[in-house]
């Protein structure tokens, strides 16, 4: 549930090497997320308008399942 800035995910994937206003992220938490998608049809990577990207914590899932009537 923790939320990961594009900072953050910049300084682990390409150290002080990445260009701030590319949108090589954006591409990236994409195609993750359609690769996650075709396995679970629940979403478990938001966008936190502003701040960055977060995972479904175990408590979103739950909710979801629950809403779902799993």
């Amino acid at each position: 549930g923790k939320v990961v800035t594009r900072d953050e995910i910049s300084e682990h994937v390409w150290n002080e090497e990445f260009d701030p206003f590319s949108n090589l992220i954006e591409v990236y938490i994409n195609r993750l997320r359609r690769h996650i998608e075709k396995v679970s049809s629940r979403k478990l990577i938001h966008t936190v308008r502003g701040v960055g990207f977060r995972f479904a914590s175990p408590e979103d899932r739950q909710g979801a399942e629950a809403a779902d009537g799993r």
